[in-house]
């Protein structure tokens, strides 16, 4: 069968392929937009929705698309959430929602059991975690990257250890010992955002003003980067090649000790996302999207391998072994690994295949 013909039998016959009915996906989305997503399994996504009101405290949608359930859609309100959160897929049938305040609700398969599990620890006073910034997976395991140099890894339900009890924090302190006061002295280098690696052996957790540490197992150890700018997301493909998306479009690669700047030196436009699917890196900007390929980025914006997608379709990310899903406000789209096709506004498919 041509390629042409394998697009086409693709578009017509494939999971998620579009349909006109689209009253179940804007029943859902009507006054809300697209927060955060995940890819829990080729036939499974979920989705947070966000709807700003006039308290300043938003509202939060988390809802399950089903292909190859009876129900397609099913999702349930979170209402009275603390402004911004993270979200991630916990297996192939769940998610985790956390919220900067350290909230977590687990929605699970059946709406019934969906609910908070206790948050996760910490403390406003010194060296608390004061704020969660991020959520990452290393393995099958779930870590929470913190501020003050915190990281949680979640150990069960409702159970988060902090495994940076011992890193050093003697440069967040003033000569008064203000904690607090003194970190803003410190070029705003308080906290991580991302966290990334291959084991409980090998991780790396980086945020502000190109603050990053390695963690053996054991020991935390400070790492030079050729940067100041902010780490927002680390991934690793292996021990040797692990990258990191910071501010002013700056991409490093590399692991331990040994780092340089990959892609474009030159651009101002800042990574908002990076995943990894089927080995290769993809990275999503405000306005492009890319693959890493050796040290050079490949444009491979959705929009252009697939005219129903529309155009800033790619601003959040999400990856399982199968697919990678992608975002913009309003629409989403999956990528197969050869394939480009949209999700939403067109909505799930009716009719069984």
């Amino acid at each position: 069968m041509s390629n042409e013909k394998t697009a086409v039998k693709k578009l017509l016959y494939g999971k998620w392929q579009y349909t006109y009915n689209l009253e179940e996906w804007h029943k859902h989305i009507e006054g809300y937009s697209i927060d955060g997503c995940a890819a829990l399994s080729e036939s499974r996504l979920a989705f947070v929705f966000r709807k700003e009101s006039d308290d300043d405290r938003p509202d939060i949608k988390l809802l399950r698309f089903y292909r190859d359930d009876e129900k397609k859609i099913s999702g349930k309100a979170l209402i009275e959430v603390p402004l911004t959160s993270n979200f991630i897929s916990l297996d192939k049938n769940e998610a985790l929602w956390v919220s900067n305040l350290g909230h977590v609700f687990r929605l699970q398969s059946n709406n019934a059991k969906s609910d908070y599990e206790k948050n996760i620890p910490g403390r406003d006073d010194q060296f608390g975690y004061k704020v969660v910034r991020g959520l990452d997976r290393i393995g099958k395991n779930i870590f929470a990257a913190c501020s003050w140099r915190h990281v949680f890894k979640r150990v069960g339900k409702s159970k988060w250890r902090d495994i940076s009890e011992n890193i050093d924090r003697s440069d967040l302190v003033n000569k008064e010992g203000a904690g607090w006061l003194g970190a803003q002295k410190t070029a705003g280098k308080v906290g991580f955002n991302s966290v990334g690696g291959t084991s409980d052996k090998d991780i790396y957790a980086g945020g502000d003003g190109g603050d990053c540490w390695y963690f053996d197992g054991n020991e935390w150890y400070r790492l030079e980067l050729p940067t100041n700018h902010r780490i927002y997301k680390i991934i690793a493909k292996d021990e040797e090649n692990v990258y990191m998306a910071c501010g002013g479009g700056v991409l490093l690669k590399g692991s331990k000790d040994a780092w340089r700047i990959i892609g474009k030196e030159d651009t101002k436009d800042n990574i908002l996302q990076m995943v990894l699917f089927k080995n290769d890196v993809y990275i999503s900007t405000q306005f492009n999207m890319y693959k890493i390929v050796g040290d050079s980025l490949e444009e491979c914006m959705p929009s252009k391998k697939n005219s129903e997608i529309e155009m800033f379709c790619h601003h959040y990310l999400s990856a399982n072994d199968d697919i990678m899903l992608m975002c913009g406000q309003q629409s989403a789209a999956i990528f197969d690994g050869e394939f480009w096709l949209p999700f939403a506004p067109n909505g799930p498919v009716s009719g069984d295949f």
